[in-house]
């Protein structure tokens, strides 16, 4: 069960976020884009942690050696603005026992259902990033990102009703507890050309101690 009425206003539990926008220079985030865009045999359907398809549609992209340098590009600049994050976020400064990441294509009729990252496949996620990369003009509506409150339920974090709305706006860095809850919405992209669809570089910072810690 995923949303449940709440009967008291001191259970909710708000989930923190913080957006940087233009995070690349205009330079990086166009050759980004062209890596991402070049390459469309190497996507393939995005598998899910919990292997139920229903979960997920997307495409994720088969890691190139070119992918490393793209990845450390935005996670070295995420260096310089960890210190806000964590402020943010209300977490505390922790060392990141790994970081993995993924280079997702969500077309015309993707999505992702309501989920959160940390479970008990990846028990010791702590932090969840997600870069977005599309074309200007964009040429797809949808696909935003719905992030949700929770409440304790019989020691159990579940999701609440109350959300906020974030838009997949190109050059923008979204972060967020990676235990929280969220979706994106379907995406509608009329043409279906691949190079028009909603990019997303995400991942994960994981913390080890969380790994015997799988509740709040």
């Amino acid at each position: 069960m995923q949303t449940q009425q709440i009967t008291r206003a001191s259970a909710l539990i708000p989930s923190h976020y913080i957006c940087f926008d233009d995070f690349l220079t205009i330079e990086e985030n166009r050759q980004f884009l062209d890596y991402a865009i070049a390459d469309q045999a190497s996507y393939l359907p995005a598998p899910t942690s919990t292997d139920d398809p229903s979960k997920r549609k997307a495409l994720s992209m088969q890691p190139s050696p070119t992918f490393s340098q793209f990845s450390n590009l935005v996670l070295n600049r995420i260096e310089t603005v960890w210190t806000e994050t964590l402020t943010a976020l209300k977490v505390q400064p922790f060392s990141a026992s790994k970081i993995t990441v993924q280079l997702i294509a969500q077309n015309d009729g993707d999505y992702v259902k309501r989920h959160c990252d940390r479970n008990t496949v990846a028990p010791d996620r702590k932090i969840t990033f997600v870069y977005y990369l599309h074309q200007q003009p964009k040429s797809f509506s949808g696909g935003e990102f719905v992030l949700y409150d929770s409440h304790l339920e019989a020691g159990t974090l579940i999701s609440s009703d109350s959300h906020r709305v974030i838009q997949p706006i190109n050059n923008r860095l979204l972060l967020f507890v990676s235990r929280n809850f969220h979706e994106v919405l379907p995406v509608q992209c009329p043409s279906g050309m691949f190079a028009q669809s909603r990019f997303a570089f995400s991942g994960w910072f994981h913390q080890a101690e969380l790994l015997n810690h799988l509740g709040v």
